[in-house]
């Protein structure tokens, strides 16, 4: 916060050095929320009305008001044990979806690998709202698709009491 405030003094960018470190190939936008960035990136995908978009069951309401928000439409794909996308029903329902969220549920990350072969050729949003500093591979959750966000709102790590993160990783048209 101190470093937030201070860097409107200084007439910096208040973004956290670490976080530059941790995203350095993504370009980084503080958000009102986790659902703001979801809704910016899926707008900037500019899929057509409606458009479907695949996501778990198993996730926050936020993430549908989100889609919703940007006028396309939901598109379920069950979840497996470990509380993360099913890659047996993604593929099953490949054909059926426009863009994807994958969502790292509570920090552990989905099958990354599995996912890009299956869906390399949708546009993916990282959720990754219970996941900042968590990692696949030796890589943080957040730079393995096209864009990701994070959540610092209640119940989340770090719980800074609102806010949260959107990270442009692929070239979309995005303006900020």
């Amino acid at each position: 916060v101190f470093q937030g405030i201070g860097s409107l003094f200084r007439k910096e960018e208040p973004l956290p050095s670490l976080l530059k470190e941790l995203f350095s190939e993504s370009d980084i936008y503080l958000t009102a929320n986790a659902r703001t960035g979801i809704k910016y990136a899926l707008k900037a995908f500019k899929l057509k009305k409606g458009a479907n978009v695949g996501v778990q069951p198993y996730t926050c309401s936020s993430v549908l008001a989100a889609i919703r928000a940007a006028d396309l439409t939901p598109f379920y794909v069950d979840i497996n044990a470990g509380l993360t996308l099913s890659c047996e029903d993604l593929a099953n329902k490949i054909a059926h979806i426009d863009a994807l969220i994958v969502t790292h549920t509570f920090g552990f990350p989905a099958e990354i690998d599995k996912i890009k072969k299956i869906a390399s050729h949708l546009p993916i949003i990282e959720d990754c709202a219970h996941a900042l500093f968590s990692h696949y591979q030796h890589r943080p959750l957040g730079t393995f698709f096209d864009a990701s966000v994070f959540s610092f709102g209640n119940g989340k790590f770090p719980s800074l009491g609102g806010g949260g993160m959107f990270c442009v990783v692929a070239d979309l048209p995005f303006d900020s």
